[in-house]
């Protein structure tokens, strides 16, 4: 008798220990349970929600339906402030920062150009329709006058811009396209003389400049497509 009363003194010892090792602060409810104080022996101090950062919605909202089910357990208050605290301290991106870092400025660009000219800036008409006979044929010009701001005062460079109506590589070139292909070039060039300092030229410099330069970049960009700048 007295060794079976040492098994069961030493097996209750056991039972104890494991259940001690076990503490739970409460039971384990279903957060909206809890808050209503639903279950036996619910925390009279009300509950320590939770909280998910990964949905949206307000701090701590309530799942949507149909959701996983939030579960309270082995949570103390101390525990909830010190993550309270630390969702606080984490970076958030702020919605008003452009994602792209050459919209910084906030002004229309086309990749890291800004957009001085539009398209509708080179009306191109048709001088010598394309009668179909040959690998290429037609031809289309555009004369504007562009308006460029430098430190010096306002500059405006005339050009004028040719290219055939249809090209053996390029096929058919529109009007449309003809004026999107000068506004792409001119563009270009006017951000690259931006940036290398060249806006601090005289007017009458900077345009001859410009010209040069958008006479190489078309030939460099649009290869085979048989443009011709000139000053109008």
């Amino acid at each position: 008798m007295n060794v079976k009363r040492s098994l069961l003194l030493i097996v209750a010892i056991a039972i104890w220990s494991l259940a001690a090792c076990n503490w739970t602060v409460g039971d384990c409810y279903p957060r909206e349970e809890w808050e209503k104080g639903e279950g036996a022996g619910a925390p009279v101090h009300g509950p320590v929600p939770v909280f998910s950062s990964s949905a949206s919605g307000d701090f701590g909202a309530e799942p949507p339906e149909g959701g996983e089910r939030k579960i309270q357990c082995n949570k103390t208050e101390d525990e909830d402030e010190e993550e309270e605290k630390e969702e606080e301290a984490r970076p958030t991106p702020s919605p008003e920062k452009p994602a792209d870092p050459c919209q910084q400025s906030g002004a229309p660009s086309m990749g890291c150009v800004s957009v001085r000219f539009k398209p509708s800036d080179f009306k191109f008409a048709t001088l010598f329709p394309d009668d179909g006979t040959d690998k290429g044929g037609g031809w289309q010009e555009a004369k504007t006058g562009l308006a460029i701001y430098l430190e010096s005062g306002v500059a405006t460079c005339f050009l004028r811009i040719g290219m055939p109506i249809r090209n053996s590589l390029w096929g058919f070139i529109s009007a449309d396209n003809a004026a999107m292909y000068s506004a792409e070039v001119t563009n270009s060039v006017a951000s690259e003389m931006e940036r290398t300092g060249r806006f601090e030229l005289p007017p009458g410099i900077f345009c001859l400049e410009f010209f040069t330069n958008v006479k190489e970049v078309f030939g460099k960009n649009f290869k085979n497509l048989g443009a011709v700048v000139d000053k109008s």
